[in-house]
């Protein structure tokens, strides 16, 4: 998928060569070994037994492009295309965000970018050896692309793909149920990774990872849509991601149970807060500082959230997307 050569003509606008070429590479390679076992377990274990199935394509573009779809025009069947700029750019705002963060042993790369570029467009230019990035960035930013995986997997399984929104406030709703249900997918796959590095050793990493990941996630999507007002601001996002990864951790047994809803609520609240609050410090002095939110920009958008995305992704759910979906 990821030779030199095909890198150099991807990414020929970036100039990539030395460190930089080899650490797009193997993010590249890192990123498709994982999709690869993911996509045949999703396949042996939910897709194979009703009929459904789907593959995945790997675009030689150099920007952030995901999308699932009906594949060939036949029932059942559909294809994830993912552009090579997916992992790149997504290792290069890893990069800049950890850099930024308070005793960051990169934080002489927290100032490659002079306002005239963003760590969406520019792939981390201050790098000069591929020691400067530690195992954060690299794993953060596979956490990230699983969790994209994991959302757009969430879009075909539960009917989005064959159900057109009708208004921006629908849309909304099915990118926070897409969000949902990849957490929950992330809460209970990655337990599993074939990479005994990449599993995580204890339910509490997991759920620290999974915080983490739907936040530069969500800074991506903000970034780069052109519909970036349909989605809600990253620290808002998390919120989404997480609800389905306590869910399914506490199905599985891998996270507290509460007697009290409100208690159980506070808990997690605190635990997001905490893991959030170093990136979104960071965000706020990043070339993506725009996309964090003012405060109130974010306190409307989670009056947003409570008052009509939950309420129209019932209403989607329990309505058309329930004859959409795989269902066992």
């Amino acid at each position: 998928m990821s030779s030199s050569e095909r890198i150099n003509e991807v990414f020929y606008a970036h100039n990539l060569t030395g460190a930089r070429l080899e650490l797009v590479k193997q993010i590249c390679i890192d990123f498709e070994k994982e999709l690869s076992y993911l996509n045949e377990q999703l396949a042996i274990h939910r897709l194979d037994p009703v009929g459904w199935s789907l593959v995945y394509r790997f675009l030689s573009q150099d920007n952030f492009y995901a999308e699932v779809g009906k594949c060939a025009y036949v029932p059942k069947n559909y294809e994830i295309r993912i552009s090579l700029g997916v992992p790149a750019t997504v290792l290069s705002v890893a990069i800049e965000l950890i850099s930024l963060q308070v005793d960051s042993e990169s934080s002489h790369l927290g100032k490659q970018y002079d306002g005239s570029s963003c760590s969406v467009e520019s792939l981390f230019p201050g790098v000069t050896s591929a020691s400067e990035i530690g195992g954060a960035a690299t794993n953060l930013a596979l956490d990230v692309c699983l969790l994209l995986y994991f959302h757009e997997v969430a879009h075909m399984v539960f009917g989005h793909c064959d159900y057109r929104p009708r208004n921006s406030k629908e849309v909304r709703a099915l990118e926070f149920d897409a969000d949902f249900n990849a957490g929950s997918i992330f809460g209970s796959w990655v337990m599993g990774l074939p990479s005994a590095i990449r599993r995580p050793s204890s339910s509490s990493e997991l759920v620290e990872r999974l915080i983490r990941a739907a936040f530069v996630l969500g800074v991506i999507f903000k970034a780069v849509s052109r519909e970036s007002e349909n989605y809600h601001y990253p620290s808002v996002r998390v919120a989404s991601f997480m609800s389905g990864g306590v869910f399914s951790m506490t199905k599985n047994g891998h996270a507290p149970e509460f007697s009290d809803d409100g208690e159980g609520d506070k808990y997690w609240e605190q635990i997001v807060r905490d893991v959030q609050a170093p990136l979104l410090d960071a965000l706020r002095r990043s070339s993506l500082s725009r996309f964090s939110g003012t405060e109130i920009e974010i306190q409307r958008d989670w009056d947003e959230l409570d008052s009509v995305t939950y309420k129209v992704r019932n209403e989607l759910k329990d309505g058309p997307l329930a004859t959409l979906r795989v269902t066992p």
